[in-house]
């Protein structure tokens, strides 16, 4: 009997943590909401313009394997900021030439195993209301949101000498293309038949890249679907049949697409804020790349009919055995790369 009372008593006091818990998550949220202000309520002031401030060239740091879509559809990814909830698409820039780091690349992928770290010089319109300076912005909309990340990240860059790009930054923007050096620690610039080369490998890949990468978790939450390029769209049409996280793709961009109705927003709020908490939790590295995926299934099951709702279990075992089958195809990429070394 004593044992009972026990664990009554252990229940009672788990169930008032989980509803504290609660009340400090929704105080938090709220907070957010009264904090942040309308977007684009207040415009950028003349000072903080890029013309205004005498900059002279813009910047955008990408990996190699990025340089074959660029030069194709030219920059059309970058996620901005309001609120770790709330974000829109849009090409970023900076005024930095040196050396950094601004999209917190892992430093292993840096060199060689994204075939190169590069730095591309970038012409495009230069007015207020298009080229936004991102410090402006994150001090004004997003309370800062971007100083705190940085402050925890050394070599990110100031983000008060960058912007981002409020349209397309079409390819012939872009008007010089250089590749870091590591060894002399400077930026060299690649020959046509090299870049030609690197592309020419990238277009003829069966997958996007050649190393295990993991999902976008910018994608799986919706900042893509509020695109200011309009490029988006055709890039994953065209795309999407080499990623091997596509089919986990497919859900949550149906989700965010019926997400963006008035009547679907204000019927589900409740739904659609548990959803972006399991994308933000995986984002934090506080659960598994599995409890993300469930969490995207068990989600996408609730917005549609009986017969189209899918079995987590069999949906993980599918991506399991096309993860295998990548990470195949990629063992036997390297082995020819040693191969070739060898000779």
């Amino acid at each position: 009997m004593k044992s009972y009372f026990k664990k009554q008593k252990e229940r009672k006091k788990q169930k008032q943590m989980e509803r504290e818990l609660r009340r400090k998550k929704q105080f938090q949220h709220n907070q957010e909401k009264k904090s942040v202000k309308k977007l684009w309520s207040v415009p950028q002031p003349e000072e903080y313009t890029f013309d205004a401030r005498g900059y002279k060239k813009l910047f955008h740091y990408t990996s190699g394997d990025n340089i074959y879509s660029i030069l194709k559809y030219g920059i059309i990814l970058g996620g901005i900021s309001v609120s770790y909830r709330e974000q829109f698409n849009a090409p970023c820039l900076t005024t930095e030439n040196e050396f950094h780091n601004p999209s917190l690349l892992p430093e292993k992928e840096l060199g060689q195993m994204r075939n190169g770290y590069y730095r591309l010089t970038i012409k495009c319109p230069t007015d207020a209301d298009k080229l936004i300076n991102h410090g402006w912005f994150d001090k004004t909309y997003s309370n800062n949101l971007i100083r705190g990340i940085n402050s925890k990240n050394i070599g990110t860059g100031n983000v008060d000498n960058q912007y981002f790009y409020l349209g397309h930054i079409i390819p012939s923007m872009i008007k010089e293309i250089k590749v870091w050096n590591s060894k002399i620690q400077y930026w060299d610039r690649p020959t046509k038949k090299e870049i030609n080369d690197l592309c020419s490998e990238y277009e003829n890949l069966p997958y996007l890249r050649k190393i295990i990468y993991d999902l976008d978790t910018k994608r799986l939450i919706g900042v893509y679907s509020n695109d200011y390029t309009g490029e988006i769209a055709q890039f994953y049409a065209e795309n999407d049949h080499k990623d091997i996280w596509k089919d986990v793709y497919i859900l949550s961009d149906y989700l965010n697409e019926i997400f963006k109705s008035g009547h679907i927003k204000n019927k589900y709020a409740k739904q659609i804020e548990e959803y972006k908490s399991i994308i933000l939790k995986y984002f934090k590295r506080k659960s598994t790349i599995t409890e993300l995926i469930v969490g995207v299934v068990l989600t996408f099951n609730e917005f549609v009919s009986k017969s189209e709702k899918i079995n987590p279990t069999d949906f993980i075992n599918s991506l399991n055995k096309k993860f295998m089958m990548f990470e195949n195809w990629l063992e036997e990429k390297n082995e020819e790369v040693e191969l070739k070394l060898v000779a």
